[in-house]
């Protein structure tokens, strides 16, 4: 359990500060989207809802906790979603060598969005759009460094696929 939260960590570094490196490992790895459920996305998660309940219990103006919560966290679960989605229905299209890797790039791709989602401790709601659009800028950075090379999208096709 240590150890698997300990290559979580790593590859959230890893992400940051060599985001080409640590995409050929994704590529060379082929991890399967269980491993990268737990703990990867587990943690990232778990900071999403550890810090948008400080921050809900921080302010000071009277709210609905639970529907606060939900709104977060739908805020983040959402564009996931329609985000591997639209990825896997994609790289079919774009005649991916490794279309089945494209439900990982996506969920490697949103570290920055679980990142960025610890300032949701900040209490003031209407940050909460502000965190969201950084979030999905630096997502689309790193999904578009690596997502192409990682699925195996053919040149010519590259820059179509991005768009």
């Amino acid at each position: 359990m240590l150890q698997s939260l300990k290559a979580a960590a790593e590859r959230y570094i890893g992400f940051i500060l060599r985001t080409e490196e640590e995409w050929n490992v994704v590529a060379s790895e082929k991890p399967p989207v269980s491993e990268i459920l737990f703990p990867f996305t587990t943690i990232g998660v778990a900071v999403l809802l550890v810090a948008s309940a400080l921050g809900c219990l921080l302010r000071t103006a009277p709210g609905s906790f639970l529907l606060e919560m939900l709104f977060t966290a739908a805020l983040y679960a959402i564009p996931l979603a329609v985000f591997t989605v639209t990825t896997s229905m994609l790289a079919a299209r774009f005649d991916a060598v490794r279309a089945d890797l494209a439900v990982a790039v996506c969920l490697y791709a949103f570290s920055p969005a679980w990142l960025v989602s610890a300032l949701h401790v900040i209490p003031v709601v209407s940050f909460g759009w502000l965190w969201l659009t950084i979030s999905l800028v630096f997502v689309s950075l790193l999904f578009a460094r690596g997502s192409t090379s990682v699925m195996g999208i053919p040149d010519r096709r590259r820059p179509l696929f991005i768009a």
